[in-house]
């Protein structure tokens, strides 16, 4: 009786390995985020408290920006956004830059002081926010300090990078080509 009872237990901590294995093998959502792929719709809330989303800004050429308000190259990030925005904005691409949600669990600004302090006046023509956890999740499954992505009029992904400050001119180019 007791031999029984161990084959039991056994199958059942199996089928519980079994269980785990195909939740965490399966593929999350941002895996299917890739240059042409449609943008997912995730929400955010803009300073304000309105809830929004990504497809609220179809028909419009959007960088989304994701950091962390306490990483210096998100500070660095923000300040060559802000010193470039006249390209942005001859390029018609709205440029939204979003906090991760709760900042990863790490205490910084807030992202009104973040994006104000390093982008200065250029701050005005920056969309800010705060990311819902589905939109963190979604686009930043790997938890990158900073991250972006560069969305179509149609919605579509058009180019994926982190680190503004080290890859302007690749995000430059990808506008570009982008015929914006």
């Amino acid at each position: 009786m007791q031999k029984l009872h161990y084959i039991w237990i056994t199958l059942a901590v199996l089928a519980a390995i079994f269980i785990l294995i195909q939740i965490l093998g399966r593929p999350s959502s941002a895996s299917s985020i890739s240059i042409g792929s449609s943008a997912p719709n995730k929400g955010f809330y803009l300073l304000n408290g309105t809830y929004t989303n990504i497809s609220a800004y179809h028909g419009k050429e959007v960088l989304l920006y994701l950091v962390t308000t306490w990483c210096s190259t998100c500070a660095e990030g923000t300040q060559t956004l802000g010193k470039n925005i006249s390209f942005f904005n001859s390029r018609n691409v709205s440029v939204i830059e979003v906090e991760t949600y709760k900042d990863f669990g790490y205490a910084g600004p807030t992202i009104n002081q973040f994006v104000n302090t390093y982008a200065g006046q250029s701050s005005k023509y920056i969309t800010m926010g705060y990311s819902g956890n589905n939109l963190t999740r979604t686009y930043d499954p790997k938890g990158y300090l900073d991250i972006y992505y560069l969305i179509s009029p149609s919605g579509k992904i058009m180019y994926v990078n982190g680190e503004p400050s080290a890859t302007l001119n690749l995000l430059e180019a990808a506008i570009k080509e982008g015929g914006v």
